[in-house]
């Protein structure tokens, strides 16, 4: 009996920590934004100001899957960088967006962004990212694979179009 229980542990251990991990780890919510609203909170904790300009002291980074909703025109001023996680939802409602950083944007696979991003470093932006709106870097701008940007394109450096995984 006792061997019998013995060889079964190790398989409930293994499966109690396993779900445990899903508990806890596995299954992150995505976080719902409202700007201005929500100035001063979550990734925008570090931002302040009076409508329509907000500074940011520093990076503001969307977590994967998150969702931004803008209800009035708002200019976000990073002091840092600006991070969009994979499948983010940037929907600017018809007001205006404006991102302006004083280091890099990273936008990840998946993110559509109706926003006109201006950096004073790097643009990269991933795989299927879709942007409504210019982007302007002082530095080298890299495009992923099945990106569309709908807007003007301005780079300090090169612009680096990926196709199929190669530059």
């Amino acid at each position: 009996m006792c061997d019998l229980l013995y060889q079964k542990t190790p398989g409930m251990l293994q499966a109690s920590i396993l779900l445990l991990l899903l508990m806890f780890c596995g299954n992150a919510a995505a976080a719902s934004y409202s700007l201005p609203a929500d100035i001063g909170s979550g990734p925008f904790s570090s931002c302040s100001g009076g409508g329509p300009t907000y500074n940011c002291s520093n990076d503001v980074s969307l977590n994967n899957n998150d969702s931004v909703a803008l209800t009035a025109d708002v200019t976000l001023n990073i002091d840092g960088d600006f991070d969009v996680g994979k499948n983010v939802v940037i929907d600017n409602n018809g007001f205006l967006f404006a991102v302006d950083i004083t280091g890099d944007i990273d936008i990840d696979d998946g993110a559509q962004v109706n926003a006109n991003l201006d950096a004073d470093g790097k643009i990269e932006l991933g795989k299927n990212v879709v942007i409504n709106g210019n982007i302007a870097a002082g530095d080298d701008i890299e495009i992923g694979d099945d990106t569309r940007v709908t807007g003007n394109i301005d780079s300090g450096g090169k612009i680096d179009i990926k196709k199929c995984g190669k530059g």
